[in-house]
């Protein structure tokens, strides 16, 4: 190999293993990409050590990429809980994982991820310095500092935060300008200007520079130039502090850059949203276009447990206007160590926002999974839908928690789904534009009546709809002995109620009977149910009165006398009234008002008769 770094090559003209993988997953040709590695503008970290790495480059034009902070603390030693959080990071497809491990045995642990896992590894040294060199900070000499760097290289790391921009410069400009909230809330920064402090000593990190390149170029590690005064709050944003630090990380890139090691430049912390899109300007140009890596931004501070959608608010748009590389933050930021369910929120959201800036940024097909996605949807194809989402599972579950009837529908919008509207109606299929105007209709024309509409799922017995079953019960409001109505008029009334549906006995039933009246004359007459009588299209009409004065093709409707049916609803027409045989009264047939063989969507009327104080003539059973 006739090259030491990534960039080395680049600028030879190499176009490299790594370099070719990245470029077939960035759909661009090795030869842009070499060129933007070898201007600066893409690192691809990639430690000469790292065996099991699947190369992933970070910067101009390429997919925003995540990465997932990691780590054994004090308070959590249990190795075995982190490496779950690993495998769900690889598993979700983060493209790199920090370890931020700052005590106990950190080798193992980082070593079990450099041996197994193919995403980016990065660390911050500063973390581990303390427990790897098991001295108090302030006995920390400039020399172990840089074992500690070149340590975790030959182990195989691929990037490591280094904060050499906070100098003496860096750190007076930081005391005499004051007015911060938050002062210093970078650990690795803390831990350095707290060592100046103590020492009266220059930042050994910049104070060695060179040396620090030197290593990193042996391994090809990238150094991830750390924002020690990144803000902490909204209020310290884009202060004296911050852009004095990010001038010298400018100076810095270049002289990394010129031994041949690649730079990614670390950016804010909270910083409200209209600071975000010049902030991110602002380091291009003074870091002259060199990757940029930035925690959030988080849009606000009053967000605990929420911070992982503050921070994808603002790294949404922060990669929307050139950041290349976001840090995820979990829901448990700012409160305790993630775990599991934290960590996957945290990359969900980080996801999101990358993928979004993507599309706003033009990353050549970034589009193409949404407008699959878009495709799904149009067809509700359920199965698609799930196979294109960010993260399948949850998804999954909330469908099934409650499925619909009907599979291409959801069951917040069942048969009134607009997408299946326009499907069906594209194809000719109106049948679902009828019922639906045939409801508003109907319920248009009992206006004092409020109505539950409600989906048929089941019926008994024949083709007859005489005894069905609906997708609504109690849960709805649904009680006993409501009424039914659809198409023009009467149905039935409800029988029987389930928490989540209920049956319903229509007027065709044999065990059905309605105290009606002519609507005209208001004589009164029993509407009874009859299977046989509704095979030839009509219902048996009896109880008429002798001296009946109404005639063939007179409304009948529900009477006031009902002690079950309110009164008023239209029932059908009568026709062939006659003299019963006894000479007592007289009987006809009724043509309903419904459908009785093509019943699907229907409305419940949900105020009960108040039938205290009279009696059905002759009551259903």
């Amino acid at each position: 190999m006739n090259y030491t770094t990534q960039m080395d090559a680049a600028k030879k003209g190499i176009i490299t293993p790594e370099m070719e993988i990245v470029a077939k997953k960035e759909n661009i040709t090795a030869e842009e990409l070499r060129e933007r590695v070898a201007r600066g503008s893409v690192a691809i970290p990639a430690n000469k050590m790292h065996k099991a790495i699947s190369p992933e480059g970070v910067g101009e034009g390429l997919k925003t990429k995540i990465n997932v902070n990691l780590g054994i603390s004090k308070d959590c030693t249990d190795y075995s809980i982190e490496w779950e959080k690993v495998k769900m990071a690889v598993d979700m497809k983060a493209e790199a994982i920090m370890d931020l491990s700052c005590y106990g045995k950190t080798h193992e642990f980082r070593q079990k991820l450099i041996d197994e896992c193919p995403a980016m590894i990065g660390t911050v040294p500063m973390y581990d310095a303390v427990g790897y060199l098991d001295k108090e900070l302030a006995d920390i000499t400039a020399d172990e500092f840089l074992e500690v760097i070149e340590a975790h290289a030959k182990e195989g790391v691929d990037f490591m935060t280094i904060h050499a921009g906070i100098n003496r410069r860096t750190a007076q400009i930081f005391k005499e300008s004051g007015g911060r909230l938050t002062n210093i809330v970078s650990r690795g920064g803390s831990l350095i200007f707290a060592w100046m402090e103590m020492t009266g000593n220059e930042n050994p990190f910049y104070e060695y520079y060179d040396k620090v390149l030197d290593i990193l170029a042996k391994y090809d590690v990238t150094i991830s130039l750390g924002d020690a005064c990144r803000p902490g709050s909204t209020h310290d944003s884009t202060d004296a502090s911050q852009i004095t630090e990010l001038i010298e990380l400018g100076i810095l890139t270049k002289r990394a850059w010129e031994k041949n090691v690649q730079v990614m430049v670390e950016g804010p912390g909270h910083m409200t949203i209209d600071e975000i899109a010049a902030n991110m300007k602002l380091e291009k140009r003074l870091c002259h276009n060199a990757p940029f890596y930035v925690l959030g931004p988080l849009v606000t501070d009053i967000a605990p447990g929420y911070d992982h959608i503050t921070s994808a608010i603002g790294g949404a748009i922060a990669a929307a206007n050139g950041a290349d590389f976001l840090c995820y933050v979990t829901p448990a930021e700012h409160l305790r160590l993630p775990n599991a369910d934290d960590v996957k929120e945290g990359i969900v959201a980080a996801k999101i926002a990358a993928h979004a800036a993507d599309m706003a940024k033009g990353v050549p097909g970034a589009r193409d999974i949404d407008n699959k996605m878009s495709d799904a949807r149009r067809r509700v194809c359920w199965d698609e839908m799930f196979q294109y989402a960010i993260e399948p599972e949850k998804p999954q579950r909330y469908y099934n928690e409650l499925p619909p009837e009907e599979k291409h529908t959801c069951s917040m919008c069942g048969k009134m789904c607009a997408a299946r509207t326009m499907n069906k109606i594209l194809a000719g299929e109106n049948n679902d534009l009828d019922n639906y105007r045939e409801l508003y209709q109907l319920d248009q024309k009992y206006p004092d009546y409020p109505k539950v509409a409600a989906t048929v799922i089941g019926r008994d017995g024949n083709n007859w709809f005489h005894l069905f079953t609906i997708d609504k019960g109690k849960k709805d409001g649904i009680a006993v002995d409501m009424n039914v109505i659809a198409g023009n008029g009467l149905v039935g009334i409800v029988s029987e109620v389930g928490d989540h549906y209920a049956k319903v006995r229509a007027i065709i039933d044999d065990k059905s009977n309605v105290s009606a009246m002519f609507e005209n004359t208001g004589e009164t007459c029993i509407v009874k149910g009859n299977m046989e009588s509704i095979y030839k299209g009509y219902i048996d009409v009896t109880m008429i009165s002798n001296n009946v004065t109404a005639k063939n093709g007179d409304s009948v409707v529900t009477s006031h006398i009902s002690d079950k049916f309110l009164p008023g609803l239209l029932v059908g027409y009568i026709s062939d009234i006659t003299q019963e045989t006894d000479g007592l009264s007289k009987s006809g047939h009724l043509t309903p008002v419904v459908s009785f063989d093509k019943l699907e969507t229907v409305l419940i009327i949900t105020t009960l008769k108040d039938s205290s104080e009279i009696e059905d003539i002759k009551n259903y059973d």
